[in-house]
């Protein structure tokens, strides 16, 4: 689950919080009644749930911007493998120059990378604090 997904999904949390309850005090639903101690154990499960969703939401962020910073220098050591090898023609050293200034230079690796390793620290020690370690 990505984390946007995750942050969209719980956004009307509450409303659905308030929502059930209502319908729990009511005892029926569209006419139909309801029965106590099932909703009872669901209202259990869906205060755990929304008292859980922001550790998870921390812990979600933090395995995107892990997977980005991974995804990133897997890229860049796919590109390293191919730079390093021996080329015979001109035009296959040429086209190899071009597509290390344009994957270096053009996409600024190295900006990105420190981007992403500095968001991912932050993310990191954010979702140490809410796991409260």
């Amino acid at each position: 689950m990505s984390f946007l997904y995750f942050q969209e999904y719980f956004k009307d949390g509450d409303s659905w919080k308030t929502f059930f309850y209502e319908v729990k005090k009511a005892g029926k639903y569209e006419g139909e009644f309801l029965i106590q101690p099932q909703m009872d154990s669901l209202a259990t499960r869906l205060t755990a749930l929304l008292k859980e969703y922001p550790r998870r939401e921390k812990r979600l962020e933090f395995e995107e911007y892990k997977q980005r910073v991974l995804a990133l220098r897997e890229s860049a050591e796919g590109k390293l493998t191919l730079w390093k090898e021996k080329l015979g023609q001109q035009r296959e050293v040429e086209q190899m120059l071009e597509d290390y200034h344009d994957f270096v230079d053009t996409k600024q690796l190295f900006n990105t990378y420190d981007t992403l390793s500095s968001e991912l620290d932050k993310k990191t020690e954010v979702w140490r604090k809410s796991a409260g370690q």
